[in-house]
């Protein structure tokens, strides 16, 4: 029984051994490994042709209408998103995002009549009057919480040197950020008929606009008070006219998960409304362009349709979704052969990746599919050299992307310049299989010693054994 136990513990010892001993290769799951002809089909970033939740009617009061989810840059919604409209004061949050980027809140900024002069009598105002001074960040607090037209003219003169110029750094801004259907005429966004936007650019816009902390400040202040100042005795009391946020102006249209707003309302009456929300640590950024109001028979408007339509895009983006991380950063995915290499390449994603899917998802739901892969790899190959692409798929809707990379450097082969440790040689595996084959014939040498020497060691040991008995024997006899 002791010599069966031992035998097992020796054997299983050996295959331990030999399964450490053995290179291990990948195995590539061909059900993931698809090639596409295309880098994304889907809803990712905002020049998405389609949109997550596809072509569902969620009202019919909007001229258009964007819905993005930034983490994951997912395009949820979508509608006639490049649709030339005139922007309102929408304009504003560019002409604020500017001044934050190019000014100091703290400075200190004398109005000239030369700018006032350059508003018209009767648009919304923040009754500022010549040689007034006031801090830049009062000035945008004017502008974003009380729509102050004039407030926008004056910070664009302190900022480019005249509204002009500033004017002209708005354009070039919105098309640094990929923006097409957008060409802007004044800093305010009072009417100009050659003035117009998209819902697509004014998400682009408000996109960039929200990832700088200084400008959130005052995209979601509520009320503000400016101090008196040289030529005022009384301070200046804002209030937002942003139904969603502010509660005071009217509870109907109130909504908790709106962090951020923007409204504004053409010559002609039409409602536009740009919105940062947030809910369960997911956010949404929602464009209404050209939304109409209801008015009852005395001439009263009973329904705001730009407030009414932000809230059922938000009700569709949050309701039953979730944000999931679906890659992750320097992530190995695939392993892939070289050719004339001294090894196979690991490829990994370059970054992580988020993605839009509905609540309780499982990540085995989840395929992956990698892209523009080359139809052969050569050596050498850098670490960090890029290799393709990666899709996430959720059913028939691709919910992310990422480039791959070359995770580790893969010389040619025999080079001189291949470090040992990194290059499995033929002769290293020729040496390991020598080690093995060491160790196995030594513990069958130890078992066939164990088995047939034993015994006779034995036998051996017993024949001493009598032998002293004896010789005690005789010397108690004689």
């Amino acid at each position: 029984m002791k010599y069966r136990r031992l035998m097992s513990i020796v054997l299983a010892w050996i295959l331990a051994f030999t399964a450490f001993a053995l290179p291990v290769y990948a195995q590539e799951d061909n059900q993931t490994a698809q090639t596409e002809p295309e880098h994304i089909t889907g809803c990712s970033g905002l020049d998405a042709s389609s949109s997550y939740l596809g072509p569902v009617k969620i009202s019919e009061n909007m001229g258009a209408a964007v819905l993005f989810e930034p983490k994951s840059e997912t395009m949820m919604f979508s509608l006639n998103p490049d649709a030339k409209m005139y922007p309102s004061s929408l304009v504003k949050i560019l002409t604020a995002l500017i001044a934050v980027e190019k000014g100091n809140p703290a400075e200190m900024i004398t109005v000239r009549q030369a700018v006032l002069d350059t508003v018209y009598y009767g648009a919304a105002s923040a009754d500022l009057v010549a040689d007034e001074q006031m801090s830049l960040a009062d000035l945008i607090y004017c502008m974003m919480v009380g729509s102050a037209n004039d407030a926008a003219a004056v910070i664009a003169d302190h900022i480019a040197g005249s509204q002009t110029a500033f004017v002209e750094a708005m354009n070039r801004y919105a098309a640094e950020l990929g923006c097409t259907g957008t060409k802007f005429k004044n800093v305010h966004g009072l009417h100009d008929d050659e003035q117009y936007t998209t819902a697509r650019d004014m998400a682009k816009i408000l996109h960039a606009a929200v990832k700088n902390e200084e400008f959130l400040k005052y995209f979601s202040a509520i009320k503000h008070t400016v101090p008196a100042t040289n030529k005022t005795t009384e301070p200046r009391e804002l209030s937002s006219q942003n139904f969603l946020m502010n509660v005071e102006k009217m509870e109907l249209y109130f909504d908790e998960r709106a962090i951020g707003g923007r409204t504004g309302i053409t010559e002609t009456g039409l409602r536009c409304l740009a919105t940062l929300a947030e809910n369960d640590g997911m956010q949404l950024i929602s464009i209404v362009m050209d939304s109409k109001s209801t008015e009852d028979d005395r001439g009263n408007t009973s329904v705001y349709g730009s407030f009414n339509e932000t809230k059922l895009l938000l009700d569709a983006g949050f309701n039953g979704y979730t944000v999931v991380q679906t890659l992750y950063k320097d992530q190995i995915l695939k392993q892939m052969p070289v050719k004339n290499g001294a090894n196979d390449v690991m490829v990994g994603s370059t970054g992580s990746a988020f993605s839009v899917l509905p609540s309780g998802t499982k990540m085995s739901d989840l395929s992956y599919r990698f892209v523009d892969e080359p139809q052969s790899l050569e050596a050498p190959i850098q670490a960090g050299d890029p290799i393709s692409y990666v899709q996430v798929w959720h059913g028939n809707l691709c919910v992310g992307q990422a480039e791959l990379v070359a995770v580790n450097t893969v010389y040619e082969q025999l080079s001189a310049e291949s470090p040992a440790e990194i290059v499995p040689s033929q002769n290293n595996n020729n040496h390991t299989t020598l080690i093995i084959v060491l160790v196995v014939v030594g513990a069958i040498g130890l078992l066939v010693g164990l088995r047939y020497g034993r015994p006779a060691y034995l036998r051996m040991r017993r024949e001493r054994q009598q032998k002293r008995r004896h010789n005690r024997r005789r010397k108690r006899n004689g």
